[in-house]
This record gives structure tokens, sequence and C-alpha cells, in this order.
């Protein structure tokens, strides 16, 4: 096991990640390095799930900033588009007509790498890898537990 591999899962062994497990905010599912499935619990919504699983992409954690896309579990495959989360901020972060491949926030690699002014622009968010993927998680968990979250893209009929 490399030191990216054992920092994350000492992480997700650790008191804050453990905190948002005890909370129902989160849970890890299977970690296959450099990938690791995570599920972050979303408000109730109709038509909409109790949670979304993002397949989180980790080599060189925690220098390197993760990145996540939205995910299946029972496919084990990317979540279709039309199943991603809806609503006034969810929309924006979870663009699939941006990149199917990354969540839209200035703590996500690929999103960052796009925008780098984003890291003077939003402090807040900024990844610090003195820190740990609780920091990245809460983002979204706010997202999905916000008033304007609304649950998932209107179905064609």
């Amino acid at each position: 096991m490399g030191p990216d591999e054992r920092s994350f899962r000492t992480h997700i062994d650790a008191g804050p990640f453990q905190a948002g497990v005890q909370r129902g905010d989160w849970h890890c599912g299977p970690i296959e390095w450099p990938y690791a499935i995570i599920t972050v619990r979303a408000a109730s919504r109709s038509g909409g799930p109790e949670a979304f699983a993002l397949q989180f992409e980790l080599d060189q954690y925690p220098q390197q900033l993760p990145t996540a896309r939205p995910w299946d579990p029972k496919k084990n495959q990317p979540l279709a588009p039309d199943l991603w989360p809806v609503g006034e901020q969810a929309s924006g972060v979870f663009n699939p007509n941006w990149n199917q491949g990354a969540l839209y926030i200035p703590c996500d690699r690929v999103a960052i790498h796009e925008h780098p002014g984003w890291n003077n622009d939003y402090p807040s968010y900024r990844w610090d890898p003195a820190r740990d993927i609780t920091q990245y998680l809460r983002v979204v968990r706010d997202v999905l537990n916000g008033p304007g979250y609304a649950g998932v893209r209107p179905q064609a009929a």
C-alpha cells in the first residue's frame, strides 16, 4: 500500500470522517485504489434518492486534490446524467453539460485546474492537504441538503 492510500485509509478511520458516518451524512463503500466510492446523504425530495454515490479518484492524496463523479453502485459505472441532482446550487455543482467526470466545485481537481482563480475567489473551499476528504464531502453534503436541492432531473416522457 502506497503513502497516498495509507493516508486516505487513516483519514476515513479518523474522527472527522467517522463523525459524518455517525450523523448519517456519508459512508465509504468499496476502495479499489486509487478509486473509492463514498455515498453522501441527500435531503428527502419527491422522486429523489436518499443518497448519491460518488466515485473518487484519489491518486497522490492528500497532496493532490481529489476529483469525483456521480456513480451508480448497482451498475458499477458512472451515473446516468438524467439521474444527477438538480436545484439552485445542485445543477451547477452536478453539471453533466460541463464535465461528466467531475463536480464543479473549487475543491475538485478537474474543476480547479480549469479555474485556477477559484483559489483566490473561494478561499474557504480551497483544498488543504493538511486536512482530509471531509472538506470535499461537506461541500457535497451541503449542496444535497440545502433548501435549493430539488431531487433529480425531470424524466422525459
